[in-house]
Order: C-alpha cells, then structure tokens, then sequence
C-alpha cells in the first residue's frame, strides 16, 4: 500500500517540480517540442539552486511556500530577460532552428512516429520500472549504501534547520561539510512535515524520485538530445530512446550500489544541457531563408537569438552543476568536441582568407590565459585534493573499455551483444556521415573511464573529480552510445532488409510486419522506406531485447535488491528488517529530545533520515567527525574510567546508547574495526535497557553520575 500511499503521490510532486518551473522559463524563451521538455530540467534546478541562498538571505525557512515561490520568481525574471533579448527577430530564429517534433504530428506521416516514439517511451519504463520496483520490494525500505545514508540524512537536515544553503552539522558542529546541497533541498520540499506531503516518509519520496526520473524523465530528456543531434530523423529517434534502456549504467548503478542521488541528478539532466548548448551552433547555423522577414532583414534577430539561447543553456548549466560540480565536466566532454570543431572551421576559413594575424593573436590569447588559470589552479588546495584522490588500482584499461563495449557492468558475461554490435557500427556510420564529434565525445568518455579505474599517473588526476571512480563517468556513457546504437542498429536492419527481405518468404512475412512506407523512416544512408520495411528495424531490436533478457531486467533486480532489501544486501548490512522498525519507533519511544550514541557502523545513522531520531553520528563510519566524536568512536567503551568521556557525552547532549552486537561473519554487518569505542561496552552498570531487537539494545546512560542527561 505504500507504493500507492506514498510514492506514488511523491513521484507525481517531484516530476511537478522538477518540470512546471522550467516549462514555463523555456517556453518563454522560444523552445518547442522535445527541446522544451529535455532542458526544463536543468533549468528548474537553476532556478532552485539561486532560491536557496536568496530564502537565506531573507531570513526565511527553506519551507515549499518560501523555496517554491522564490523559485519561480527567479526563473520568471530570467525568462523575461531572455524574452527581452530575443524580441520578434530573436524568437523567429530559435524557432526555425530547432525543428520540433510537434510540428512533425501534424503531417500525416509524421503521427504514426509520433505513435511509435509514445509506444516505445511507455515500454522503456516498463522494462526499467519493473524490475526496479520489484528490487526495492517496499517504498519505505531504505537504500542501504554507504553514500545512501549521507544524503537521506541530509534531506532531514534541512528540514529541520530550514537551511538548503548547506549540509554543515552532518559530521558537527565544528566540520564543514563541502557538498552540493541542491538535490537534497529540492528533495527537502516534499516529504514529511515540513515537506508539500506530510504523511510521506523521506525513503519512500526518495524511491518515487528514483523511479520516475529513471523511467519518465531519463527518456524525454535522452530523447530531446538525440532530436537535437539528429534533427527531422524520426526512426533514429525512436530507435534510440528504445535502445536506451539497455544501457545500465545509468540510472540503474548509480542509484542502487553507488547511491549517489546528486551526482545521478546532474547525469539526469545532463543531455539536456547539452542539447541547449548545440541549439546555440544550431541557431548560428540557420539558413536565412527558413527565417521569417524580420529576421532576414539584418543579423540583429541571429545576435539575438544566439545570446539568449546561449544564456539558457548557461542557466542550465548552472543547474547542472548545482546537482553536482562533476556534470559540468560531463557537460564539456559532450558539447566540447563539436564547439572545438567549429572554432577550428571558423579559424581555418580566416587563415585561408588572409586574416592571419587575427587567428593568432586569438589563439594566443586563449593559450596564454588557459595556462595562466592551470597555472593558477595547480597552486590551491581544492586542485590538490581532486587531482591527488587517492583510489587503488581496480582494473586494466583494456577491460574498462570491453567492459563498456560489451556492456558486461551488471553481469559477468557480455549481456548486450546486438546493441554492442550496434554501437560499433554506428561508430563507422557516425564518421561517415560527419557526426565525428559523435565518435570523439564517445571516445572520450571511454578514455575517462579507462584512466579512473587504471593504474596511477599522472593523466590518473584528471578523474579525480569523479574520486576517480569509473562508474561515476560510466553513467554519462549512454548519451553518446545510444547515438550510435540508433545509427547502428538502423544500418543493421537496412543490411537484413536487403539481403533478407528482398525474396522469400521471410522477406514477405518482413515486410508484412514492417510500416516503414507508412512511417515515412529513412535508413541513415537514405535508402527509402520501400527497400528498408520498419518490420527489420522491430526484428533487430526485438532479438536486442530477448537476447539481453529484457535488458538484463533479473540483473538490474538484483542490483536494486542488495541495495534496498535488509535479507539481501550485499556489501554490508546496516539494519535488518526488524532494526528498521525499531529505528522508526525510537522517537516516541524514547522522546523526542533524545540524542542517541551507537557505532557508525550500524544502522544508527540511519534513524535520523528514517524517523527523526537524533543521534551522534549521521554518516556510516563517520570519518571527518569534530574532536568530541573522534574521541568518542575510539574511547566510550572506556566511560567507567575516563572522565573526558562523560564530559564529551554532556557536550552533545548524549542521552542513550545503542548497542549493536553483530558482527560481520555471523550477521553480515559493517566491520566497525576502526570505530572501536563501541566493542564489548560494559553496560552491566551504568546502563538501563530500554528498548531493543535481535542483535540491538538500546540503553539510558546513567554511567556519568547525577550530572548525566536524562
């Protein structure tokens, strides 16, 4: 009942919020169609993202009422600017620029693409959502990874502080906490209290957040980038969003065993700030003969145009980062190829007409101050921190770059064969047909990924803003690889059309399924729809669909399963079934102003995300923690004989212990080696039992006298 109570009620919020706001800037704007709906995103994020200093600014709460309207009124003002700067001749360009797919349904043959591209949008989230929501088993399980907790946690943080500025107070009072706080405000404003739906609990909107951005929002955008790319090709498109889902990378990995709502966040939204981006080459590129008079009279309307276009997708940027500062390096590795591309045209069509000296005064310029802010960079902290991340060796590069190619990240053995074949295809058609920046933004992201999980080097430290992890720059993998997937996979189906379906019997049966005359679909070479039956092109993606096993739907089950179910997590178990009640019942039980001791390594940190229940550590293993709870992980045990422990205690207000007795043989719990303050307590006096469940026994702490919390 959950699901319906619960998540179901919270994911239709988060897709209000995450959309309404950016709709509406967009629209202002002059975007249309697929366009609208993949950047939206990224700029309500902005818009978020500039609300939540400006609530702190004025004093206010971070509540829905303060956080929301602040929002719209940023973005309201950024869209009448944008509205001022385009004026008529701007806004006649940004249209006639972007092609949109709405205005293909309005031609007969366009709606029956329009059809197929709402069919396979439909089964694309059902293959995602299924196994998703079976892995999660329950709306209100946690997700029980070690990135999991910090942010659940931090969503209650703000809550109850009122402050989205930050996530200072997760490690003390005295640590600064150096994390983008976006995602865990935009979050903030929906379950809960102090959230839009009260009876909502902060898992469960976490989980409807998961569930609807990976299978609603995930595709739109993904589709919004390719019809950018590959404008007025329809079967692309639709051949593209349908192979989307074979690609786990993401969302599946990094909102299961890596946990990283932000960072997945930025991933989310990422595709569709780089599609704003090539609208701006789209918008210089315009032929002026598709551009109404106004327009075509002087350059004003594509001065125009270009700098308002220019300026959404900067705010959109801003969103991206704002979710997290590695999408943004993302964002480059997409868009910077073809922009590099286009400054090396522009700088050789001067070069060949004489204008010699100004090509090299620019580049010089350009060289002289990129080595000045490398230089510059090189000499601060943060630069040392990101490039000197310190990760063992994981694996060869050769094996990252088989492991992407054949796609074995969530199964040991190759599990996507036909869209693997697909990929590499389309790498050979893409260079063909002048997509290369296709080919060298998928190359890229490859290489990125190689170097992270490589040996140390040098070159090592570019990854580093990723903690040079290869899943983290894996989860953009698909932007690029479903591109080529699309041409790959439509070249495949022409190659059988011909050589299968030209005779027999087989190419009867083909072309009887095949609506391809009706579609009007095109192969990318431009044979016609008579010769290439839409029949081949469904055989190719139905046998990529049985071969991988739905996509590897059992695998993505698992992966969610051993993230979220409490019998079958795999690296760790923080709470059972019976601990997760027990946490949520605490509150009550114990009072509300009860400040609660246990290891890191237990499921204690998890009752403040879960309940509300206020407790020592709110991170699992709770590394960067002030003095007072550095002492404590090493020396509580030690209360009966130091006093510096029960001083400590009375500092924060220290009222219960929680004693978790698992271990990690018999119980399969966290190895808590490094928090041994918390071993074999003596609690035979000192210590009053309260509450408790298997392996767990809350106490009151009387050990410290008559001076002691009550």
């Amino acid at each position: 009942m959950t699901w319906l109570t619960q998540a179901l009620p919270a994911g239709l919020v988060v897709l209000a919020l995450l959309w309404l706001p950016g709709l509406g800037a967009l629209r202002a704007v002059g975007l249309r169609g697929l366009l609208l709906w993949s950047g939206a995103p990224a700029v309500s994020l902005a818009g978020y993202a500039v609300a939540t200093q400006l609530v702190a600014r004025l004093g206010l709460a971070w509540r829905p009422v303060s956080g929301i309207a602040t929002t719209l009124v940023v973005l309201v003002v950024l869209a009448l600017v944008g509205r001022l700067v385009l004026g008529r001749a701007g806004t006649a360009r940004v249209v006639a620029a972007q092609e949109p797919f709405a205005v293909g349904i309005l031609r007969g043959r366009g709606r029956a693409a329009a059809l197929a591209l709402g069919l396979v949008l439909a089964g694309g989230a059902l293959l995602v959502l299924v196994p998703t929501l079976l892995g999660m088993h329950s709306a209100q399980n946690p997700l029980q990874q070690w990135d999991g907790v910090f942010h659940l946690d931090g969503i209650r943080l703000i809550q109850d502080t009122g402050d989205a500025t930050g996530l200072d107070g997760l490690y003390g009072s005295d640590v600064h906490v150096f994390y983008p706080a976006t995602w865990h405000a935009f979050m903030a404003l929906v379950p809960g209290t102090h959230g839009l739906l009260p009876w909502v609990s902060i898992p469960a909107a976490t989980s409807a957040y998961t569930l609807v951005c990976a299978g609603i929002v995930w595709p739109l955008v993904v589709a919004g980038w390719c019809w950018t790319v590959l404008p007025g090709r329809r079967t692309l498109l639709v051949v593209a969003v349908a192979l989307l889902g074979a690609f786990p990378m993401f969302p599946t990995v990094l909102w299961s065993i890596q946990a990283v709502w932000p960072n997945g966040t930025s991933i989310l939204v990422l595709p569709g700030a780089a599609a704003l981006w090539l609208l701006v080459l789209r918008v210089l590129d315009a032929r002026r003969e598709g551009v109404p008079a106004p327009a075509a009279r002087a350059g004003t309307g594509r001065r125009r145009a270009v700098t308002a276009v220019a300026g959404t997708a900067l705010v959109a940027t801003v969103g991206l980062a704002a979710a997290h500062p590695t999408g943004a390096v993302a964002l480059l590795v997409l868009v910077g190829p073809p922009f590099a591309w286009r400054v090396w045209l522009t700088a050789s069509r001067r070069w060949r007409s004489g204008r010699r000296a100004g090509v090299v005064v620019v580049v010089g310029i350009v060289l002289v101050l990129g080595a000045l802010a490398v230089a510059r960079a090189s000499q601060t902290a943060s630069w040392a921190s990101v490039t000197g991340y310190e990760r063992p060796f994981m694996r060869p590069y050769s094996v990252t770059v088989l492991r992407l190619l054949l796609d074995f990240v969530i199964t040991a053995w190759p599990a996507n064969l036909v869209v693997s074949a697909a990929v590499l295809v389309g790498v050979v058609v893409a260079w063909r047909q002048r997509l290369r920046w296709v080919v060298v933004a998928w190359a890229l992201t490859l290489a990125l990924a190689a170097l992270a999980a490589g040996w140390e080097n040098p070159l090592r430290g570019v990854t580093g803003i990723w903690y040079k992890q290869a899943m983290r720059i894996e989860a953009f993998y698909p932007a690029t690889a479903v591109l080529l997937a699309a041409l790959g996979a439509t070249t495949i189906a022409g190659w059988v059309a011909r050589r299968v379906c030209g005779s027999d019997r087989t190419g009867a049966l083909l072309r009887g399924l095949g609506a391809g005359r009706a579609l009007g679909w095109r192969l990318p070479g431009g044979a016609s729809s008579a010769r290439t039956p839409a029949g081949a092109l469904a055989w190719v993606l139905l046998v990529s669909l049985v071969v991988s096993l739905g996509y590897q739907a059992p695998a993505r089950e698992r992966f969610f399963a051993q993230s979220y179910q409490p019998a079958r997590l795999k690296w760790g178990t923080m709470a059972t079934a019976d601990e997760l009640d027990l946490l949520r019942r605490l509150p009550d039980v114990l009072g509300r102003d009860a400040v609660v001791i246990g290891s890191p390594y237990s499921g204690l940190p998890l009752g403040y995300g879960l309940s509300g229940l206020r407790s020592v550590y709110l991170q699992l293993g709770a590394g960067s923690a002030d003095p007072a709870r550095a002492y404590l992980r090493s020396r509580f045990r030690d209360i009966h004989s130091d006093p510096r422990v029960c001083a400590y205690l009375q500092d924060l207000g220290v009222t219960h212990f929680y004693d978790d007795r698992a271990t990690p043989a018999a119980d399969h719990a966290w190895d808590g080696k490094d928090a041994p303050g918390f071993d074999e307590v003596d609690v035979s006096r000192g210590f009053v039992p309260v509450e408790g469940t298997g392996t767990v026994t809350v106490y009151r702490i009387t050990a410290c006298g008559a001076e002691a919390p009550r």
